[in-house]
């Protein structure tokens, strides 16, 4: 797993297109996905070190998705953003092991900061 890697799984086209050109151009490397069913082929195939994940897609929930991606990957460990319109609670944030949430809409060079931080700074 390159510490560059990023896979985002959103199904809205226009904000999954806008978040790959502004990390691509950040320099890392972007797999994306519009559902959980082609998030958790990536996921499992690539093994990202960051997930960017919506909670609401067309075959499930986010929440799920991440789920199975710790079930499958249980010894690897990986950062994960949440950007949602959803509300979510602390609670979630804690058990699926969220490092940040970011509310939707958001600015797309906030986007590129968070994963900086989460990316670029030691372990």
């Amino acid at each position: 797993m390159a510490r560059n890697t990023i896979l985002i799984v959103e199904d809205d086209q226009v904000v999954r297109r806008a978040m790959e050109a502004v990390l691509s151009a950040a320099g890392y490397h972007v797999w994306t996905a519009d559902t959980c069913s082609s998030g958790l082929t990536l996921a499992l195939e690539e093994s990202p070190a960051l997930l960017v994940l919506d909670i609401n897609l067309p075959d499930g929930s986010g929440w799920n998705l991440l789920y199975s991606i710790y079930g499958a990957r249980p010894n690897e460990s990986f950062k994960v953003i949440i950007a949602s319109s959803n509300q979510v609670t602390r609670g979630q944030l804690r058990e699926y092991r969220v490092d940040k949430f970011i509310a939707k809409p958001f600015d797309m060079a906030y986007l590129a900061e968070a994963v900086g931080q989460l990316l670029d700074s030691p372990s």
